[in-house]
């Protein structure tokens, strides 16, 4: 699993955070192992939305389950949800213990790859992030997010929502069996998306869980 007493501790203090990566990269799998060293390592409360049922869920995620291709109003109830259950949670959580809230494909690939942007695309991402960054921000809790990269930009689709809300960047790259983990800071420069200063672990991926190999 992910080195607790290092590598996570940057991710944690990066949130909210969204990561993002080419297909089958393993955005989930890293959102996953990242869930269960949350739990083990601080004891957090940890809530998922996923697209997908995966076996290998760690003991004790909350998890809302989504279908591939929901967004709008309907997944904004299922992230409303979640929100509620962490306000209950946090009237009687213990001083000290963390508070995470995982979404997975925040936005459904066939939206972000369709030729014409959604227009509701515009309402639907500004508010799911705006409650992160207020999660985040107010409650001192944990808020990660993944999508699809841009491979020609090197950056996610539709990046300049995460910059102004301002979300950190965690970039999950393949390199043969290595997967390469990287925090990234952007900056817009002359109208531009530009990145800058990159702290990178690499990792691999074993039966689903990501397992830092070395520090860099």
């Amino acid at each position: 699993m992910l080195d607790a007493s290092d590598f996570l501790g940057i991710v944690l203090n990066s949130s909210p955070l969204v990561v993002f990566g080419e297909r089958g990269v393993g955005k989930t799998s890293f959102l996953l192992t990242l869930a269960k060293s949350l739990i083990q390592s601080y004891q957090a409360n940890v809530f998922m939305i996923l697209r997908e049922k995966f076996d290998r869920v760690p003991e004790g995620v909350r998890v809302i389950y989504a279908s591939n291709d929901l967004f709008g109003e309907e997944y904004l109830g299922l992230v409303r949800r979640g929100f509620e259950e962490i306000s209950k949670t946090m009237k009687n959580f213990e001083a000290g213990r963390r508070i995470a809230f995982l979404l997975d494909d925040v936005v459904p690939k066939r939206l972000l790859l369709a030729k014409f942007s959604d227009a509701r695309l515009a309402t639907f991402l500004p508010k799911v992030l705006f409650w992160g960054k207020i999660l985040s921000s107010l409650m001192s809790a944990v808020f990660i997010v993944s999508t699809l990269e841009n491979i020609r930009k090197g950056r996610p689709f539709k990046a300049k929502y995460y910059l102004k809300y301002g979300f950190n960047f965690l970039r999950v790259e393949r390199i043969s069996r290595i997967r390469r983990l990287c925090l990234m800071r952007f900056r817009r420069k002359k109208g531009r998306i530009v990145g800058f200063d990159k702290i990178c672990k690499n990792a691999m991926l074993v039966e689903g869980e990501f397992i830092v190999v070395e520090t860099e």
